[in-house]
């Protein structure tokens, strides 16, 4: 996965995978860290991008 596949990556994607069990558990905390972590990631990649 690069870093433009990243930024684009949303919620109801994460929503999709979601399922029962262990990683239904692991999607739902990779939402909470997705939210947590979203603008910094964008930052990061325009930073990126211009450099």
């Amino acid at each position: 996965m690069n870093l433009e596949n990243f930024k684009e990556l949303n919620i109801s994607e994460l929503r999709e995978i979601e399922g029962g069990g262990r990683i239904g558990a692991i999607v739902k905390g990779a939402k909470k860290l997705w939210r947590a972590a979203k603008s910094h990631v964008d930052d990061f990649i325009d930073g990126w991008n211009e450099g």
